[in-house]
């Protein structure tokens, strides 16, 4: 619980407090990017979460500041991801069938069909 008097000095200095923790904010995400990764780690598109390679879920509350250090703490258990990858990431751990399935998928003739049926439609 604050006293008055702590609650003054806020409202005094309010904006260094923000401006403050916009600034550290802003250099925990910078170190976060420098030790995990700025690319995902799967398709290297720009990364948009870290995901826990143990599939460990965290609840660390609201604070954003606390999530950042903690992934700084624990920066060898998480992975950059990009939106995509970490909904099929989610998709494949909870569809464990649909991961042995795709052991046995080429990608070279997925690839050829693809651009095949690109061509196909753009000339259509």
């Amino acid at each position: 619980m604050r006293t008055e008097k702590q609650k003054e000095h806020y409202l005094r200095n309010r904006e260094h407090f923000i401006d403050y923790a916009k600034n550290y904010r802003a250099e925990l995400r910078a170190e976060v990017k420098t030790r995990l990764g700025a690319v995902c780690f799967i398709c290297s598109k720009p990364s948009e979460c870290y995901h826990n390679i143990y599939g460990i879920e965290h609840t660390l509350g609201k604070s954003y500041i606390k999530r950042l250090r903690y992934l700084l703490e624990h920066a060898e258990d998480f992975k950059a991801l990009c939106f995509s990858c970490h909904r099929l990431v989610h998709f494949l751990a909870s569809n464990p069938s649909t991961l042995e399935k795709l052991r046995h998928f080429n990608l070279e003739r997925a690839e050829q069909l693809i651009r095949t049926l690109l061509t196909h439609r753009e000339s259509s």
